[in-house]
């Protein structure tokens, strides 16, 4: 029997640094094969607007360099490339792949009424994932329970390195 389990904790933190509110989501596991899955958060930011963060572990490095969605196209920067301690031997090396999506708020909102069916590609293969719509609501809630303004940002990487900073900080 296998249960798939997920952190739903959703969090508003401040960055004093970058002086943002991050609304941050909880992991869930959007895709799972035989001995690989892909962990995807909803995060918000008041300086950076509206993302994903992804985190594949994988014995095999697929070099995710997309992101797409029923033929459009998001920003996708990867973030971080890190080996995975191996915890029950034998075992093959893991590997996590990390990165984030960006998505601009009509998209994230209209994600929260549909869920979030989404693939990323890389050079060595794809892998089709699903939010639900239950993720992007609780960011949206929390988002507006607080009062944040919404961000207007201009995709780039330069958004997903800021964005991925400042989550990176929320969890230490």
């Amino acid at each position: 029997m296998l249960i798939l389990t997920s952190c739903q904790t959703t969090s508003v933190v401040k960055d004093v640094h970058m002086g943002a509110d991050i609304v941050s989501g909880g992991y869930v596991i959007a895709y799972i094969g035989l001995i690989e899955a892909l962990h995807v958060a909803p995060v918000y930011s008041t300086k950076s607007g509206f993302a994903l963060k992804t985190s594949f572990q994988s014995p095999r490095r697929m070099q995710f360099a997309e992101a797409w969605s029923y033929g459009k196209q998001f920003s996708y920067t990867k973030t971080a490339t890190e080996k995975m301690m191996c915890l029950l031997p034998p075992c093959a090396p893991m590997v996590a792949e990390q990165g984030i999506i960006l998505m601009k708020d009509a998209e994230f909102t209209e994600a929260a009424s549909r869920g979030f069916e989404f693939q990323l590609v890389g050079k060595m293969g794809k892998i089709v994932a699903k939010m639900p719509a239950q993720s992007f609501r609780a960011i949206l809630d929390l988002k507006n329970k607080h009062g944040l303004i919404s961000a207007t940002p201009s995709p780039g990487a330069e958004t997903a390195d800021k964005l991925n900073q400042s989550t990176q900080n929320d969890e230490t």
